[in-house]
């Protein structure tokens, strides 16, 4: 190990060490008569007190040359990257790179370089990204190069760029990322021109493959401040680009002071969720990239939930639910993984179950299902719940802080009496089967099911106890209908003679901007235009003479705000009645995809990035098993004629989905009805057989 740059030569530092390897590599080039240096990162981080494992090299050596010196020595070698001058090697514990000396051109409309081969060490040095990292060591000599002040800017904490920033980033706009990532992970600052060029640049991320992007964003969001990371991004409009539900937080701040500012509220939470991670042996070691990505995107539904109520307080209904999907949706855009994707969006799903524990407590049923809910997510969702804690009323916060400490003692204690991580219905799959007489399939999944339910509700039960609910249930209208695998809509044809024949009425919400273009508007929430206010206030009045028992909406505010105008202020949110999620499609026209594919048609080709039409279908059942199942309020009584009336507020394609499934028909069939802006459809029966009373009224 070769010690260099002791106190006298670089301020601030203390004795660094050297890998053997890199002098004997260095020894071996010069004995073949070839320059070589170490560079960019590894130079760095010698002057931060570490090395790396990874080492980079440059030389005035071709690849067939570095070939030549190395082949013998290395471990193991690769050449992947030999187009570019890269070749790679395995020697003991580290991973090496030595490239030929670099002097790339740009194309601004391309990501890609045009490789070219350069001839001294300082021209390499000037196409790399920042000054920090455009150092060299001479090898053996050990001689320092330090053309553009990088040991200064890593002492001043300053990151800059060795030549104009604009000329750096539009080479390679990833740089603007990497200068918030060093942000975060170095917690240095950005020089203002570099700032001031990110700024002016920020579109151009755009040319940068997703999958780029997203390796950047983990390493910020994982570094040592990463609200100083994000913070950058929005500050410089690149967050508008990779993250825009984060800079739609900042713009969430209202005006009047009726509710905290989302967007610093967002990255406190951040801050305190790193702050709860654990070292290597605990239960979440840090980083945690699923913990604090799921912090800063837990309150991104609120933008499109925001709503002034009467009395003059702002609520964000169902939040947690549209923050979720948007987060998910995002993270698809970004490629990254399906089982990151599902932890950080049901984390973000589940960060608001744990309000109003304090308040009112809850059974040991509802514990369970918080413990069973989370999954393997509970050890974060205990950190991120307390992270969401930001208020500066100390007695407030400690009244949680106390809340919490119970909810986990009880969660500990029902591990202990129940095996709350093991949770298991009372019969097993053979069990059901053979007591009800059926074969392997998804009938046999909805029993399970119904017995995990039942498990959740009352706990532990005996086998006979468990058998005599499942026998009932199968007995049921609900039992019957889950017979019925491949006919989910159709489980009004099946229900008993003396059932409550409930209609169904529909109302599409009013006109948007959106709508009024014909493009697709899935979870984007726009308001209402004046001609949408007026179309809701004239549906409210074709409902005037009816009398609902139960009034349902989309957790959408454009249909909840035409229930409002309708008459109808306070109507249940169903979270699953949403417009189906478009995907990439969103914002735009069917036109416009049938340009570049003439035979598109979303019910047969679907969408790209979003749902499928059978989820939409799914969603479409739920709410129609709801409509049947759920009693009226007050409890209805049935008189000669009546009839028990429910009222849904929702989206086009939704409705015209559920309205095919009405009709036992598949989903597909939705494209037959047309439905527009705010008017009123019926559905009921034509002697208790499904039927579509009235459309577009």
């Amino acid at each position: 190990m070769v010690h260099l740059f002791g106190p006298a030569s670089a301020p601030g530092t203390s004795a660094l060490q050297l890998p053997d390897v890199v002098m004997e590599l260095g020894q071996r080039f010069v004995d073949a008569g070839h320059e070589l240096s170490l560079v960019g990162g590894p130079v760095r981080d010698l002057f931060l007190g570490r090395v790396s494992p990874d080492l980079d090299f440059t030389t005035d050596a071709d690849p067939d040359a570095i070939i030549g010196v190395v082949r013998k020595w290395a471990d193991n070698l690769w050449e992947i990257g030999r187009d570019f001058g890269t070749i790679g090697l395995r020697k003991g514990e580290y991973t090496i790179e030595v490239t030929t000396y670099r002097a790339d051109a740009y194309d601004p409309e391309s990501r890609k370089p045009q490789v070219a081969f350069g001839t001294s060490l300082e021209e390499d040095l000037f196409r790399r990204d920042f000054t920090m990292n455009a150092m060299a060591l001479r090898l053996p000599s050990l001689e320092l190069v330090d053309p553009y002040g990088g040991i200064r800017d890593l002492h001043a904490g300053v990151v800059r760029t060795p030549g104009e920033p604009s000329a750096s980033f539009s080479d390679d706009p990833l740089r603007m990322l990497r200068a918030a990532r060093f942000a975060s992970q170095l917690k240095v600052s950005v020089a203002p021109e570099v700032s001031a060029a990110m700024t002016d640049m920020a579109g151009r991320i755009a040319i940068i493959s997703a999958e780029r992007v997203r390796d950047e964003l983990v390493k910020l969001v994982n570094g040592k401040d990463p609200r100083a990371g994000i913070d950058l991004l929005v500050e410089t409009g690149l967050a508008e680009h990779v993250l825009p539900e984060v800079t739609a937080l900042k713009l969430e701040i209202d005006e009047h002071h009726r509710h905290k500012d989302v967007y610093q509220h967002s990255l406190t939470v951040l801050e305190q969720a790193c702050e709860l991670e654990t070292d290597d042996d605990g239960a979440v070691p840090g980083p945690d990239f699923v913990l604090r990505f799921a912090a800063l995107m837990h309150d991104v539904g609120k933008p499109a939930t925001r709503r002034f109520e009467p009395s003059g307080a702002v609520s964000f209904r169902h939040h947690d639910v549209v923050g979720a999907k948007l987060t998910a949706k995002r993270m698809k855009k970004l490629r990254f993984d399906n089982d990151t994707i599902k932890a950080v969006s049901r984390l973000v799903e589940l960060h608001m179950r744990f309000y109003g524990y304090g308040e009112a407590g809850w059974t040991d049923s509802a514990v369970r299902r918080y413990v069973t809910d989370a999954g393997p997510l509970l050890e974060r969702l205990h950190r991120l719940t307390r992270s969401d804690v930001t208020t500066r009323n100390r007695r407030k916060a400690e009244r949680l802080a106390f809340a919490y400490d119970d909810l986990e003692q009880r969660i500990a204690a029902l591990k202990e009496q129940e095996q709350l991580d093991a949770v298991r219905p009372d019969l097993d799959g053979q069990q059901i089967m053979a007591l009800l007489g059926i074969k392997p399939g998804p009938v046999v999944g909805r029993a399970y099911k119904f017995l995990l339910e039942e498990r959740m509700e009352n706990g532990p039960q005996e086998a006979a106890v468990a058998e005599q609910k499942l026998l009932e249930w199968w007995q049921s209208s609900a039992g019957i209908a889950a017979g019925i695998p491949a006919k989910r809509g159709a489980i009004m044809s099946y229900l008993p003679v003396d059932h409550d024949y409930p209609k169904l009425w529909l109302v599409r919400h009013g006109e948007t901007e959106w709508s009024r273009k014909h493009q697709y508007t899935g979870l984007t929430d726009l308001e209402l235009t004046e001609n949408g206010v007026r179309q809701a206030k004239e549906a409210g009045l074709k409902l005037s003479g009816l009398k609902f028992d139960s009034v349902l909406s989309s957790p959408l505010k454009r249909a909840f705000r035409t229930a409002e105008l309708a008459g109808f202020p306070e109507p249940e949110v169903v979270p699953y009645a949403h417009e189906w999620d478009y995907g990439e499609y969103e914002g735009l026209r069917s036109a416009d995809i049938r340009a570049k594919d003439p035979s598109y048609l979303i019910w047969t080709h679907g969408v790209r990035g979003g749902e499928t039409l059978e989820q939409v279908a799914d969603r479409a059942d739920h709410v129609i098993a709801k409509v049947l199942d759920a009693p009226s309020d007050p409890p209805f009584h049935k008189g000669p004629g009546a009839q028990r009336n429910v009222l849904l507020f929702a989206h086009g394609h939704f409705l015209r989905v559920l309205a095919a499934r009405w009709l036992d028909l598949p989903p597909v069939e939705g494209r037959r009805f047309v439905l527009d802006t705010a008017t009123v459809c019926s559905l009921g029966w034509d002697k208790k057989t499904p039927a579509i009373t009235s459309w577009n009224a």
